[in-house]
């Protein structure tokens, strides 16, 4: 089964959607890979390829992110790992709707 890394800025946002889904959905592995290493606002892109590595279990991973950075550090974490082609960036909303207005 496919597994889930969730990315935003606000590691609150992040960690809320991860125990929602593994409440609805708890066969589906979900990792929490929100802000900084330190836990601030943010993305890091180490954190992102640690969460991914965890994730795989062979049927593939799927990056959900929120905006800006987070797409380019998740790019970027794809980048460092070296077999990656299993592992995309999902093209869907995680929180934006309350942003774009």
């Amino acid at each position: 089964m496919v597994s889930l890394v969730l990315v935003s800025h606000s590691p609150d946002i992040s960690k809320g959607l991860k125990k929602m889904l593994d409440e609805a959905q708890p066969e589906v592995t979900v990792l929490d890979a929100g802000g900084t290493d330190d836990g601030e606002m943010g993305t890091s892109a180490m954190k992102i390829q640690t969460a991914i590595e965890k994730a795989e279990h062979g049927d593939g991973v799927v990056i959900l992110v929120d905006f800006g950075s987070s797409v380019m550090n998740a790019e970027m974490a794809i980048d460092l790992i070296e077999d990656a082609h299993s592992v995309k960036i999902a093209d869907a909303p995680l929180i934006e709707a309350p942003i774009v207005r």
